[in-house]
């Protein structure tokens, strides 16, 4: 998995990283990624950002919280079908998906809250082609007795 650089479209599974801050990054915007997917591949993209534990870790505050949105490559958000994370309590999303379609997907990271001025943020996606490797156990019986 190969760095990503922000505002360039990604070929292969690659990871971006940066610091965000309420002027950077405003509460109730968006920042966005893309990746190149061909059709018929398994996706699966996740985002993290810091939490505020506390000296004595027994509380962990969220003072960000990040939502996750994929738009395929005509811009149509995938929230139907599995592109869509927005929970609130943790500090991550993470999406699967499969590209029915070959094109230039964006990772749509969305600011809905922060008490705090700035944090860090990374962004990383992955494919897995057809045909899929599935491992099942083998289970052989005497049966002869």
């Amino acid at each position: 998995m190969t760095k990503g650089q922000y505002g360039s479209t990604c070929y292969s599974p690659c990871w971006w990283a940066e610091s965000i801050s309420n002027s950077s990054f405003p509460v109730g915007t968006y920042r966005y990624y893309q990746f190149y997917a061909p059709a018929d591949a398994r996706i699966r993209v996740a985002i993290v950002w810091d939490s505020a534990p506390s000296s004595y870790y027994n509380t962990d505050p969220l003072k960000t919280n990040l939502n996750l949105l994929i738009f395929d490559p005509n811009w149509q958000p995938l929230d139907a079908v599995g592109g869509y994370s927005a929970s609130w309590d943790n500090s991550y999303e993470i999406v699967e998906f499969m590209s029915h379609k070959a094109g230039t997907y964006q990772i749509g990271v969305y600011r809905a809250s922060a008490t705090e001025m700035y944090n860090n943020l990374g962004v990383a996606w992955t494919k897995q082609l057809m045909p899929y490797k599935v491992s099942l156990p083998l289970v052989l019986k005497n049966y002869g007795g």
